[in-house]
């Protein structure tokens, strides 16, 4: 199965590199790049982009055409900040390139909160993209040394997680991929309901557009998961799952999502989703999210309720970010505050502490080095099944493009 994928990518991106020489932006900004996230939700706030940011990865397209309206003189220091950050990458992503990303820690740390995806204590990366009009491809490879079972998961040695074949027509994008999805505003909750630690391997359509004032997203995928998961009856399976999601913005600048998944791995898992996010001021920002997930029957349900508040600023050549937020389950109360400072550079900081049972402390600093972006952290949390004795983990990570 991974050769087949593997030869079927790489004649994929070879087929889209020959298909139309002149390149364009690359269809998606995903979950990876929290400094944009937070860039984007200051521009949506103050109402200066229409597309839905609630839900990732984001069409390029649709937000390059709010680019483009921006009367840059009229703005805030605060959103000046933020169109440069996502100018900065809008123009980083135009053309086809090459890179590489090596990273090392010392423990594998849960994957729980919005982009922390290292799942080994070594990982080389070997990326390569082409673009076209109508197709866009990437290839990634990538090598895990001393992979970790992390809640009772057979995490795989070598990996296309990051890998997609994409084709456009009109407002609908096709995608063949092994992409995150976070279905959600929150840092917590990516909304998908799903086990897998590791982005699924799926087919996805994702079609946008906008009616009389209201700018609307339709996504949907389907697929299974990369690694095996342990089953009840002690055996190793893939997940299945498909689902789908609807986001949309009102006049008055307030997003909602609605999504709907289901999963199997030796039970149906059925989870429903809503969430609002509205901004009270072009600084300060809040939103909910309540999730209903069944499992197997009717009676095994579960509810799970988020309130969340941020507030952003700019400050000595950074924009600012701190949120909190709070969720309860039928089991179990929590919380997490957090803050994140970035330049357009890349250059930034970002402080996570989760309290109650999953409680973690997370800080990491990113800085421009060698043509690339390192990044370095430091992460510990509480003792929880399927981990390492160890509660705590130092690493790095390195990433560098060439074109």
């Amino acid at each position: 199965m991974k050769i087949r994928s593997l030869i079927l990518t790489t004649l994929l991106i070879y087929f889209g590199s020959v298909v139309n020489s002149q390149s364009i932006a690359s269809p998606w900004i995903e979950v990876q790049d929290k400094g944009m996230r937070q860039a984007l939700q200051v521009l949506s706030d103050a109402g200066l982009i229409r597309s839905s940011t609630i839900t990732f990865p984001i069409d390029w397209r649709a937000v390059a055409v709010d680019l483009h309206a921006i009367d840059r003189n009229a703005l805030s220091p605060q959103c000046k900040a933020a169109l440069a950050r996502v100018l900065a990458s809008f123009n980083y992503a135009q053309d086809s390139y090459y890179g590489g990303r090596i990273s090392g820690s010392s423990d594998v740390p849960p994957t729980e909160q919005f982009a922390q995806p290292q799942r080994s204590k070594g990982e080389l990366s070997l990326v390569r993209t082409a673009q076209s009009n109508y197709f866009a491809t990437r290839l990634t490879l990538n090598f895990r040394t001393a992979p970790v079972s992390a809640n009772e998961i057979e995490v795989q040695s070598t990996s296309l997680e990051g890998s997609y074949f994409a084709m456009r027509s009109g407002k609908t994008v096709f995608s063949l991929e092994q992409t995150e999805l976070w279905w959600s505003p929150s840092f917590l909750l990516n909304g998908l309901g799903t086990q897998s630690v590791s982005p699924l391997q799926k087919f996805r359509v994702s079609y946008s557009d906008e009616v009389s004032e209201i700018s609307w997203r339709l996504q949907a995928f389907a697929g299974y998961s990369e690694d095996k998961l342990r089953t009840a009856d002690g055996d190793l399976e893939h997940e299945t799952a498909h689902g789908f999601h609807l986001s949309f913005r009102d006049p008055l600048n307030i997003e909602y999502g609605l999504g709907i998944t289901e999963s199997k791995l030796d039970y149906k898992v059925k989870q429903w989703t809503g969430s609002v996010r509205a901004p009270l001021s072009e600084t300060l920002g809040a939103y909910i999210q309540w999730e209903h997930r069944t499992q197997g029957t009717k009676e095994a349900s579960q509810n799970r309720k988020l309130l969340g508040i941020d507030y952003s600023s700019y400050y000595k050549h950074f924009l600012w970010k701190a949120y909190t937020e709070y969720v309860s389950d039928d089991s179990d109360d929590y919380g997490s505050i957090g803050m994140q400072a970035f330049q357009a550079d890349g250059l930034g900081y970002d402080l996570r502490f989760t309290m109650g049972d999953k409680r973690a402390v997370t800080i990491e600093h990113f800085r421009p080095f060698a043509s690339g972006l390192l990044s370095t952290y430091i992460h510990s949390w509480n003792e929880r099944p399927g981990y390492s004795e160890n509660t705590w983990a130092v690493g790095f990570s390195w990433e560098i493009r060439w074109q």
